[in-house]
């Protein structure tokens, strides 16, 4: 590698690092992160997380402004509902839900949407300082984001220009993954958990792990089609135990003889080595959703 070349790179990770990374973006916004696995490239993605005060608001909204952090005193099943009302926004959102006290927490930042030559991608960054803070102090903490309507998606990414796709995103290491879970939730595209929502989820729970290790930590999703809840198995941990916090990608989260079953309802259970995942229909749709009680493991 050629002088200027090192040059720029150590400019850029020193800008990551000095909260200047947004101008990279900007300046450069087809450049690929100087890593090749997805792993190391959402972890190595996040931009500066803004400061701001907690604003106490009475359904969970899309807050793209960012201006402050919404909290919402609700259970789990009207907060579900808040969240079928946001599917049909071309961008998502994160929030924390701790169901010992009843409380969402906003967690998502810099929701954006990109129209790629070969695909649309909605990305919204996770706020993992505020994660960790609320783990030190509830010992049952669920991080939950919303799967849009892709309809929505297409027409307003249609409105927009197209730009290319970071490196990272072209990573085939789980190509068998992606199909698995794609034959599963066949027909239900957006209620599956796709890689990018798995590699996050580790390092979600790398950041409560050390927070308070004790903490029961599982995630959600809500769709079109219902409810997917997911969590990682103690195989995983202990994995991450011994790697520093690191999946390496040459493993699969979901392989081809990972258990599944399809159930007269409508719900699906997936287990694997490393996760358990149980899509649960709406009520409109088959079945009534989990309600209070906390994620349990596929039988």
């Amino acid at each position: 590698m050629g002088f200027k070349k090192k040059l720029f790179w150590t400019w850029v990770v020193a800008s990551y690092y000095f909260g200047a990374s947004m101008a990279v973006e900007k300046l450069f916004p087809n450049v690929p992160i100087p890593h090749k696995e997805l792993y190391n490239y959402i972890k190595y993605y996040e931009y500066r997380i803004p400061k701001r005060d907690n604003e106490l608001v009475d359904k969970l909204a899309l807050n793209t402004e960012n201006k402050t952090r919404q909290v919402v005193n609700k259970g789990m099943d009207e907060g579900i509902q808040d969240m079928r009302t946001l599917l049909n926004q071309p961008l998502e959102e994160n929030w924390v839900y701790l169901p010992d006290k009843k409380e969402w927490h906003e967690t998502g930042y810099r929701e954006k949407l990109y129209n790629h030559s070969s695909f649309i991608r909605a990305e919204v960054l996770v706020d993992r300082d505020y994660l960790a803070k609320l783990a030190k102090g509830n010992k049952r903490v669920e991080g939950w984001h919303i799967h849009c309507d892709p309809e929505v998606f297409e027409q307003e990414a249609s409105k927009m220009p197209e730009t290319k796709a970071r490196e990272a995103y072209h990573d085939n290491s789980q190509k068998e993954t992606s199909e698995v879970m794609h034959s599963i939730f066949k027909g239900k595209h957006t209620a599956r958990v796709s890689v990018v929502d798995m590699v996050s989820g580790i390092i979600n729970l790398n950041r409560v792990r050390k927070a308070d290790s004790s903490v029961d930590f599982s995630s959600g999703i809500c769709s079109e089609h219902g409810v997917t809840r997911y969590k990682f198995t103690d195989d995983m941990k202990q994995y991450l135990d011994s790697t520093g916090g690191v999946f390496h990608l040459d493993n699969q989260f979901v392989p081809k003889d990972s258990y599944v079953k399809h159930m007269p309802d409508g719900s699906i259970n997936v287990k694997s080595k490393w996760i358990d995942i149980k899509f649960t229909p709406h009520v409109d749709k088959g079945r009534d959703i989990t309600s209070e009680n906390s994620y349990s493991k596929t039988k």
